[in-house]
Parts: C-alpha cells; sequence; structure tokens
C-alpha cells in the first residue's frame, strides 16, 4: 500500500467524516488504524490539511488515520497540502468540538473549522509562517511596577482560597459559583485565584470570559497592571482577523497565559488550560444565537470537567439554571455579600410611581431634581434607557400612518442626526419623510424615546452640564468604545446617558445616581424569562452607583426606577437587593410550571418565503417519525414574524429526560434532512427565547407568575393544558365580582400585600384600600367576615367599607382639614391589629397663574408656580369639556407631562408645553372614539388643571413586605384653551 487514509472534518452541512488518500513517504506495509498508519513527518491527528472538495479547496481537521476505507478507490481524492508549520490541535480540543457537536446536534466539521480563525483556515502556508514570525512582537504584560495585590476581606479570602485550592490539591474538578453583590470585588477574587493557578506551573493558562466586546479593554488594563512578564491574549469579534490570528496563536502556543474573551473564546485551542472564569455568567450574551446556537458557559463547565480543572462562574444576578445547580449541590455557591470598598455601600433604590409623577422629557421633577443636586456636588449621573435611536417610530396624526418596515413585522426607528429611518432588524433604511407617504401631512410626530431624543432633553433641560451617550449607535467605529468609557472615567461627563453597554462591569468611581427610564416594557414581554433578565439588567446598572466611598458633604448613592408599577414584587426586590428571594420564588414557579431549568427543551425553526410554507414544514415535522416520552408543540409563527422579507415559524419540543431529548433529537434531524422542502429549517438546543406571536397566545399582564402561566398557555397547547389549568394548579381561586381572588382567612397576614391610599381635598380625607396575594398581584385578596379595616386621624375612627359588594375595594371617609394630619389604617384579625401609617403631604398652593386664564396652541408654554419643595413627588393632570372642530363635544380626564424649572423665586416652578398639551387633548378624544379615524381635532376646552403632592408611608411589617401605603393632596386651577391662537 502506497498511502494511508486520511478522516477529515469539513465545514459544510453533511453530517460525516470524509475520507482522503494521503501517500506514504516510501513503499511498505501498514498496519494497525492509529497514527502509526503512517510514518513520520507524516500527517496526525489535530493537523489541517488542504483539500480538493467538489470545485474548490477547502481546510480540513484530521480527526482520524487509517489504514483502510468503504470509498470505492476510483472515488478517493488526495490531500494536497498540510499546515504542518501549526503544531497540532490537541485530543482533549477536538473532544470539546465533538461534545459541542453532539450535544448541539451539528456536524463535527461546523463545529471545529469556525472555531479557528478564518486566515487559519483560507491562508496560504507562507501566510501561516509570517504570522508566527509576528508573534515575538505580541506585547507581553507590563514588567515595570506591576500593581500589588489589595488586601482582601474575609469572604473574599475564602472564595480565592476554595478556588485555587482545588486547582492545587487533587480534587480535580469543581464548579464555584460567585455570588457577589455588585462592586463586591469578584473580579479582585479572579485575579488572586489566576495568579495562585499561574504560579504552580511556567505553562498553566487561565481562561477568563467576559459577555461583551466592551468590556474587555478595562480588564485587560487592570490584569497587564497586575501580572508582570506574563503574555495576555484577547479573543473577541470585534478584532481584525490578522490580530484575532496572533493570538490565537498565542494561546494555541501556550505562548499566552491568561487569554481574555468573549463567548467564541471556550473553544480555541489552550493545550495547557488550568482554570476557567465565566464574568457575568447570567448573561444572555454567552448563548450564540446564530449558526452553532451554543452556551459558551455551558461548554466552560463542560471542558473544565474533561480538564479536571476548577470553573468559575461569577455574577451578582446569577442564571436560575446556575441557581438550581447550587441548591442541589452539583456547584458550590461561594458568598461575597458587601462591597469591597471601605465605607462603599449598596444605593438605596426608590420608586417612582408614574401614575403620580407625570414625566416631561422622559424625566420626573423628583429624578431632575436629583440629578441637579449631582451637578452641583461635582458627581456623575447615569440614565439607562435600553432603547437606541431618537424615536422607536413616527407617527401621522392625520391618518394614522406608521414608519414601519416594508421588510420586517417591525417600525423604522428614528435616528434625527443622520436624517434616517432605520430597521435594527435588517438594516434596511430610508430619509425621513418631509410629509405622510399616505395623506402629505407634515406634522409627522415622533413617538416615544430613544437614548438620542433623550440626550437632546437632557441638554435643554441641563445647559450647563456635560452630557455624553454611550450606545451602539455612538460606538459603532474601531476603539470608539474604548475612548467613550475612558471619557467617562476621566471625569469629562457629568451626565451619562446609554443602553446595556453600560449597565454592566463598568466601575465608575465619581457615580452617585442612576435612573431607569423605561424599564416597564420587560415586564409585558412574552418570554417566561424577561423578569429574570429584567431584574438582572436593573441589578446590573443600578450596581454603577456607590461603588467608591461617600465623599465628605457628598450624595448618598440612589437608585431611581420610574415605572407605573411600583407595587410588582420584582421592583420590592430590587429595592431590598433580595435577589435570594427573587430566584426561589421564581425557581418555584418555574418547577411548577414545568419550566427549565425542570425539563428541557429544543426549538426547531423554519423560514420561507411565505408563512403557510413555513408552518406546512412544521405540522410534517411533527408526524414525520414517533416520539413517545417526547412532547411536540403546535407550530406557531414567531413574534418577529417576518425579518428581511422571510417568514418565520417554530415549534417547541420538550422532555423531563435530556437523554431522552438528545436521542430523539439525533434520529428527528436526520429524518428532516430527508424531507424535500424549500424551507430553510434548524434547531437549536437550550433555547432561551421561545416567545410566540401575540395573535397565538393571551395577552401578557406585567406580573411575573401571570407572565409564567401565559408562557405556558401555548406551550401545553399539545398535551391538553393551558393557562387555567396552570392557574389552578399555583393555586385555586374563588371569584370577587368576575376577578380572580383568594379568601384571606386561607392566608397568613405576611402572604397579603395591603394597598393604601389616602387623598385630601379641603377638610375631608378619602381612605381606600385593596389587597391582593403577595406573590401575585393578579390575584385579588377578599377580606372575610373575621378580618375586619379600619381608619384614624387622632382620636377620629372609621370603619372601611366594601363599596360595590365585589370585595376588591374598601373605602372610609373621614373629617380634617389640619396642614399635614396622620393617617393610620388597620388591618385587623381577631385580637391582632397591623398598623400601617402616612403623613398626609403639606398643604401647598398654586402662586402663579393666581386666575383663571385664557391659552393658545402658540403660546409654547404654560408656567405654573407652586409653593412646594423642588424635589416634591408633583405630577399634572386635567379634567377637560372640550369641543372639536365639527363641534362635537367631550368630557375626559388625562395626565400631562410637565417639566421642573430652576427658578429665583420661592417655591417650584412647572412648564408645561402648549404643544403636549395639545396632543394629550387629542389623544383623549381619540381614545374616546377609538372606531373614528377621520375625527375632527379639538378646537377648544375649558380645563381644570390638577396638580397632586404624594408621599409614602410606612406599612405594618406583619403584612406582605410588598405592602404599600401613600397619602396625596391635590390643588387647581382653571384656563380656557384654543388650538386656533
Amino acid at each position: 500500500m502506497e498511502h494511508c487514509i486520511l478522516q477529515v472534518a469539513l465545514d459544510t452541512p453533511l453530517d460525516r467524516l470524509f475520507d482522503y488518500r494521503w501517500p506514504l513517504p516510501a513503499p511498505g506495509p501498514v498496519t494497525g488504524d492509529t497514527v502509526e498508519a503512517c510514518a513520520a513527518p507524516m500527517p496526525q491527528l489535530g493537523q489541517l490539511v488542504l483539500l480538493p472538495f467538489g470545485r474548490q479547496q477547502m481546510m480540513g481537521l484530521i480527526v482520524g488515520i487509517s489504514d483502510h476505507t468503504d470509498v470505492p478507490e476510483a472515488k478517493l481524492k488526495d490531500g494536497l497540502e498540510l499546515r504542518s508549520q501549526l503544531p497540532p490541535l490537541s485530543a482533549q480540543w477536538i473532544a470539546l468540538c465533538r461534545f459541542a457537536a453532539d450535544y448541539y446536534q451539528r456536524p463535527l466539521g461546523e463545529v471545529a473549522l469556525p472555531a479557528l480563525p478564518r486566515n487559519l483556515r483560507a491562508g496560504k502556508a507562507t501566510s501561516l509562517d509570517r504570522n508566527l514570525k509576528k508573534l515575538a512582537k505580541l506585547s507581553p504584560a507590563l514588567d515595570a511596577n506591576p500593581n500589588p495585590e489589595p488586601p482582601l476581606n474575609a469572604a473574599q479570602q475564602e472564595a480565592v482560597d476554595a478556588i485555587s485550592g482545588t486547582a492545587s490539591g487533587n480534587a480535580g474538578f469543581a464548579a464555584h459559583l460567585l455570588y457577589g453583590v455588585t462592586g463586591s470585588g469578584k473580579t479582585e477574587v479572579y485575579l488572586q485565584a489566576a495568579a495562585r493557578i499561574l504560579a504552580q506551573s511556567e505553562q498553566a493558562q487561565v481562561l477568563i470570559l467576559v459577555p461583551e466586546i466592551n468590556l474587555t479593554p478595562q480588564l485587560e488594563t487592570n490584569i497587564r497592571k497586575r501580572f508582570s512578564g506574563i503574555q495576555i491574549a484577547t479573543l473577541h469579534s470585534g478584532m481584525a482577523e490578522g490580530e484575532r490570528l496572533q493570538h490565537w496563536l498565542a494561546a494555541h502556543l501556550g505562548q499566552a497565559r491568561i487569554i481574555l474573551g468573549t463567548r467564541l473564546a471556550i473553544l480555541a485551542s489552550l493545550p495547557y488550560l488550568k482554570m476557567i472564569v465565566i464574568d457575568e455568567e447570567h448573561d444572555p450574551s454567552y448563548k450564540q444565537q446564530e449558526g452553532l446556537r451554543y452556551s459558551a458557559r455551558d461548554l466552560a463547565v463542560w471542558r473544565a470537567h474533561q480538564l479536571g480543572i476548577p470553573v468559575v462562574l461569577g455574577s451578582a444576578t446569577p442564571s436560575l439554571e446556575s441557581w438550581q445547580h447550587a441548591k442541589v449541590g452539583r456547584y458550590r455557591k461561594l458568598e461575597l455579600r458587601e462591597r469591597a470598598v471601605k465605607d462603599a455601600v449598596l444605593p438605596v433604590v426608590k420608586i417612582i410611581n408614574l401614575e403620580h409623577e407625570k414625566p416631561a422629557e422622559g424625566l420626573t421633577a423628583r429624578l431632575i431634581a436629583s440629578i441637579r443636586l449631582r451637578l452641583e456636588k461635582g458627581e456623575q449621573s447615569l440614565l439607562f434607557l435600553n432603547r437606541r435611536g431618537y424615536a422607536p417610530v413616527i407617527a401621522c396624526d392625520a391618518c394614522g400612518w406608521i414608519s414601519d418596515c416594508t421588510r420586517c413585522t417591525a417600525h423604522l426607528v428614528m435616528h434625527k442626526l443622520d436624517r434616517k429611518l432605520r430597521c435594527h432588524h435588517c438594516g434596511y433604511e430610508q430619509r425621513i419623510p418631509h410629509h405622510c407617504p399616505t395623506c402629505g401631512n407634515i406634522d409627522l410626530q415622533p413617538l416615544g424615546r430613544g437614548t438620542q431624543r433623550m440626550e437632546e432633553g437632557l441638554k435643554l433641560i441641563f445647559p450647563e452640564a456635560r452630557v455624553f451617550r454611550i450606545d451602539a449607535d455612538s460606538t459603532r467605529f474601531k476603539g470608539s468604545a474604548e475612548a467613550a468609557f475612558d471619557t467617562v472615567h476621566r471625569g469629562e461627563v457629568d451626565i451619562l446617558i446609554g443602553t446595556q453597554m453600560v449597565a454592566k462591569g463598568h466601575d465608575f468611581k465619581n457615580l452617585t445616581l442612576v435612573g431607569a427610564l423605561n424599564p416597564d416594557s420587560a415586564l409585558f414581554s412574552q418570554d417566561y424569562r424577561a423578569s429574570e433578565r429584567l431584574f438582572a439588567q436593573l441589578m446590573q446598572v443600578a450596581g454603577r452607583a456607590g461603588r467608591a466611598a461617600q465623599k465628605q458633604g457628598g450624595n448618598i448613592s440612589e437608585v431611581l426606577i420610574q415605572t407605573r408599577y411600583p407595587d410588582h414584587p420584582l421592583y420590592h426586590a430590587l429595592m431590598a437587593h433580595d435577589y435570594d428571594r427573587f430566584a426561589n420564588d421564581l425557581l418555584e414557579e418555574r418547577q411548577q410550571a414545568s419550566m427549565p431549568p425542570f425539563i428541557y427543551q429544543a426549538l426547531l425553526r423554519a423560514e420561507a418565503k411565505d408563512l403557510q410554507t413555513a408552518l406546512d414544514f412544521l405540522h410534517l415535522a411533527v408526524n414525520c417519525i414517533a416520539h413517545a416520552g417526547i412532547t411536540i408543540h403546535d407550530p406557531i409563527p414567531m413574534t418577529m414574524t417576518r425579518v428581511a422579507n422571510v417568514e418565520r415559524a417554530q415549534l417547541l419540543v420538550e422532555s423531563v429526560s435530556r437523554p431522552a431529548l438528545q436521542a430523539f433529537l439525533k434520529v428527528w434531524i436526520a429524518t428532516l434532512r430527508g424531507l424535500k422542502s424549500r424551507v430553510k429549517w434548524g434547531v437549536e438546543i437550550d433555547p432561551v427565547d421561545i416567545s410566540s406571536h401575540p395573535s397565538n397566545s393571551f395577552s401578557p399582564r406585567p406580573y411575573r407568575l401571570l407572565m409564567v402561566a401565559l408562557a405556558s398557555s401555548f406551550m401545553l397547547s399539545s398535551c391538553g393544558g393551558g393557562a387555567d389549568d396552570l392557574i389552578k394548579r399555583l393555586g385555586e381561586v374563588t371569584s370577587c365580582g368576575g376577578k380572580d381572588c383568594k379568601d384571606s382567612s386561607s392566608l397568613r397576614p405576611d402572604e397579603i400585600r395591603a394597598n393604601y391610599l389616602i387623598s385630601q381635598n379641603a377638610g375631608s380625607v378619602k381612605v381606600e384600600a385593596s389587597f391582593s396575594l403577595s406573590t401575585n398581584s393578579a390575584t385579588l385578596v377578599s377580606l372575610n367576615g373575621k378580618d375586619k379595616l379600619s381608619a384614624s386621624i387622632g382620636s377620629q375612627s372609621s370603619s372601611l367599607n366594601d363599596i360595590d359588594g365585589s370585595g376588591t375595594k374598601y373605602v372610609a371617609n373621614l373629617a380634617d382639614a389640619s396642614p399635614q394630619a396622620s393617617v393610620s389604617v388597620s388591618f385587623n384579625r381577631g385580637s391582632e391589629a397591623f398598623v400601617s401609617s402616612v403623613s398626609m403631604p403639606k398643604q401647598f398652593a398654586i402662586v402663579s397663574p393666581s386666575e383663571q386664564i385664557a391659552l393658545g396652541r402658540s403660546a409654547g408654554s404654560l408656567y405654573v408656580q407652586l409653593d412646594v419643595a423642588s424635589d416634591a413627588a408633583i405630577s399634572a393632570s386635567t379634567k377637560m369639556l372640550c369641543q372639536r372642530a365639527d363641534t362635537s363635544v367631550f368630557e375626559a380626564t388625562t395626565a400631562l407631562k410637565s417639566v421642573y424649572e430652576p427658578s429665583a423665586a420661592g417655591g417650584a416652578v412647572y412648564r408645561i408645553d402648549t404643544l403636549e398639551l395639545d396632543q394629550a387633548l387629542n389623544d383623549a378624544s381619540r381614545a374616546l372614539n377609538s372606531a373614528n379615524p377621520n375625527l375632527s381635532l379639538v378646537r377648544s376646552c375649558d380645563l381644570e388643571l390638577i396638580w397632586t403632592l404624594s408621599q409614602s408611608g410606612q406599612s405594618a411589617s406583619a403584612l406582605s413586605k410588598n405592602s404599600s401605603i401613600s397619602a396625596q393632596r391635590s390643588a387647581s386651577h382653571l384656563l380656557q384653551y384654543d388650538a386656533r391662537k
């Protein structure tokens, strides 16, 4: 025999290996099926080889060498060229790729070859030689004056000992969940544990993963300052191909001992790997969302297990999967409960109720006042808005046209700086039209706010401040993100507005205020993971505040969350910094609802030119093989049904057994490959986004438990279940006036959430009460005969009565005209009384205007001066009696936007923009006549402007900690409005 057979993996969708012939150096016998079948210096396992494939040449990976093949001799092709300059890839690396290929149901070549730098797969041998020579120039860590290791607190020291002790002993693999509050020094634990690992061997390598590219520069700088003379490699998709190849080679050859990268780095060749760190392990960015949809976090744990080395998963908000692994003992939980910097404390989290405090330019008066306090002290503020662009959509008031993408089921986002409407899904863009494409109206309005619009508004409100925006648009060029964060770190920014790019990992020493501007949208998501992600996101962005000790005379660190759902348990857990309880509650709900991590899932996606073709393929897939013990749910359109003129649908597959699911998928996918179809399809294992099209599920509400139930309703369709069955399993309910509720007698006081609202107008005080389940605001609680309510002011007392017999709302009226009365509400059960109390806001008056005025649409602004403090929780609304242009009349009440204006006069001045007032009046008009698209515009109104001052009190400790009691006082004035002037 004059040749041996190479078994090669190629980057093709064909799920098989390919046999190629390689000539022997001299005639002679060949025995066995191992490497010895070819004499040295012949090919080795793990080498790259250039091969003919069809009409092209491809790079392949040698995974087997044999002396025989089942391929007929006439069909065998010869290999062309070995990449012998490159040391072979290790057997452990090939095993990692095999595992990923088997688990994620992909051909080995589609895993292994794309994991290599593109220049390595496509380049010529001379190019590889040139890059190997360049390695000598790859800069090592700084040699001079390395930073000393700072002292650790006791919890940090315990964590370092646990992690590095595992590596130095013979314990082998161990997974450590490093659960630490933001600013607790998790990074220092990583670095000191890494230092111990590196000290044990001159070859040892440590891999540190971060979720996003923009987190690498700051961490890389810290590493270089700490580790003297140790070469560092970085690996991420933002690198130029030549640069990435050099860093990959440094890692593969063992020259780089610390490798820092994003998710793709988990598939790097690291022959001397001794420890893996996954920072912010909860982050969904670790799951690849195209091509090979792998989880870098999960592969990191498998790789550590394979090598018998420690893996550290760090987070202030661990994923529920990792949390569950720690609960059952698969991971060891190491806790850091305090911030690492002396005297640095967690920020105070406060809720701003948008129902009581209306924003102007997206900011409430209280948030504006808090920013101003930071400006006065030279401190920084961060405003978090996870929506880039100027406005998410523009619309025509006259005909209802909105800026939709013609290629996707999405809106075109307005980008004001370059005058473009742009789709964030397919990339289509067009110029902003000068008039409505449908009716010709020139008055097109931007709806909603993105970061660009917030930046513009902040510069108007704070003209003296240095306002800076960081998002994907402002950092799209190489190096721009690093430069932007350096600008913030140097103190050249007063107010930072940004998306999730600014929410994690960055250490802003002078930042003492965080404002979350639009978090409620996530509460309505059809993705059952949305609440978990929202909590993590808000906890991360909150953690940017107060990372240094409070300055002498400086402001305390605060987080202000603007929301219309202040009673949501997610926000209450944030206020208490209580992730433990939040995570445990979510896990309990997931278990009851049979959702991950208590069940295993796969998602089959189909894409076609029309939706029905995709759905037909999925229906065929449901019945193509038997699936006993496997649940296959009905096919449904995806939430984003059309992207770039491609229609998309999906179906969910579930099993309580991971091996059973894997075995089924292997046979199922092979069968699907045999189906003739014009559909592009793919299977995702452990999907992280399984939300459906809105028409295929119930409308979600902003409550955590109900969100789980609604997400489950479409998942359970194939096995006879549904949302009603699920809710019934989660707790028996009764009916209260047509609404789901529970009888209070079946609940402990701490399971009851009380909501008390006290309002005072002149000498009359009204007390209102309602109750709901602590863990689910959607389920109301009705008081039975044993539980009573009473309210009191001083010696005056009155019972609260069920006003309409529905058991959902209780009211009492008291008389008091004192300037700032104290009101108590008592929940009485037998001899026990659980008392909540609040002080009424102080009386206030409208200083100006002092009499009824006339206001025209072109006036620009209405200024109102109130004798209240500048940081008061004040909101504006109006009662209206209006006439339209067609002389029809209507009455309504609506909220108004008001902007706090600095004033030398006493009290506070608020501005109402007359154009926004006009829009609010017409919005109220349309809301009353939504079926009439040609409704006439408002012509004139008699208005009562109502100013409401709010104040929170102390709820009874025995009741649910999510209970609330608040008081409000109002003042009003009259004006006449004429839209024609």
